[in-house]
């Protein structure tokens, strides 16, 4: 239903994000720039298939550390957020949330709340 399965969570520190949808109503809360974040983040496996996702964001593997074990996925695609239709309806998703730091950022505490709204 949510678009993706839990394929494991390979970084446990910062890494980078990237807005994969920089005019989607959703990603306002971070001025369409990319940014920095601290958590267990996690990696997808199937049925994951961006195609059928709207991803609003994910991790930029330029400025993060992909020598982290355990990493399964060759294509570099990992998906932090998105939406989704389902029927009649919406789906946001989001991972971010595993340590409090992250709930202490207002940018992410606005996303959820438009994310939330949204769907």
């Amino acid at each position: 239903m949510f678009g993706a399965k839990f394929a494991g969570h390979p970084w446990n520190e910062e890494v980078g994000i990237k807005i994969d949808a920089p005019s989607h109503p959703l990603t306002r809360a971070f001025g369409g720039k990319p940014f920095r974040i601290t958590d267990e983040i996690y990696e997808f496996g199937p049925p994951y298939d961006r195609s059928k996702l709207n991803v609003l964001l994910s991790i930029d593997t330029a400025t993060t550390n992909m020598g982290v074990s355990w990493i399964t996925r060759a294509d570099g695609d990992f998906a932090q957020a998105w939406t989704r239709r389902q029927s009649k309806g919406r789906i946001f998703y989001c991972g971010f949330g595993h340590r409090w730091e992250v709930w202490t950022s207002p940018a992410v505490m606005r996303f959820y709340l438009d994310g939330i709204q949204w769907a």
